[in-house]
């Protein structure tokens, strides 16, 4: 891979991995994911098609959830108290609605099984049970009205997110500066390898 544009010969390795990038590395993917909500957000909005707006919401709130929601995984999470800290209006409050949201009703759907009700058919002529009936419901959303919300977070977070990302690029490239050029010269060439899962 080589970078072009530059007025010197360039050589673009790969730096190791160290502990101490991985917030770099954490909110590079905090952004993609912002990125993909907002974008799926967008075209949720746009359309009159529930399956397609349903679905898209479904994707973003995870999108963005997993963006604060520590899964005990590998990655840095924002601060919801940072990111939020000092706006107008409740957006806290929305985030853990939105939260409840997702929990509750999206990645198990404990609301709609509190809410399951089963029926029975009676006979009040011959005064016996006639059969049993099963209501297929799931629970709704104000769409429209919680995809602007959610879009408005996304639009927040990401901002933040840029700034994080500008700050641990300094620090990075401030700390990598300091290392030897014959060395970090041996590094090998960067590669991009499309993760297949």
């Amino acid at each position: 891979m080589f970078i072009t544009g530059l007025p010197f010969v360039t050589k673009y390795v790969e730096v190791p991995r160290e502990k101490r990038f991985e917030r770099l590395y954490s909110y590079g993917l905090i952004k993609i994911d912002l990125l993909n909500a907002i974008k799926y957000l967008e075209i949720s909005l746009q359309t009159d098609d529930m399956t397609v707006k349903e679905g898209m919401f479904r994707i973003a709130l995870i999108l963005y959830i997993k963006c604060f929601n520590n899964s005990g995984g590998g990655r840095s999470q924002l601060s919801l108290n940072k990111v939020y800290k000092d706006l107008p209006g409740e957006p806290i409050e929305c985030y853990n609605k939105l939260k409840r949201i997702r929990d509750k009703c999206i990645a198990h759907d404990e609301h709609d099984f509190l809410n399951a009700k089963l029926g029975m058919v009676l006979n009040e002529n011959e005064e016996c049970i006639a059969g049993i009936a099963y209501p297929e419901m799931q629970g709704k959303f104000d769409y429209d009205e919680t995809l602007k919300i959610l879009q408005s977070l996304c639009k927040i977070a990401l901002v933040k997110t840029d700034k994080y990302i500008d700050d641990e690029i300094h620090n990075v490239e401030k700390y990598l500066k300091q290392r030897d050029y014959k060395n970090v010269s041996k590094y090998p060439e960067m590669t991009i390898d499309v993760n297949e899962i």
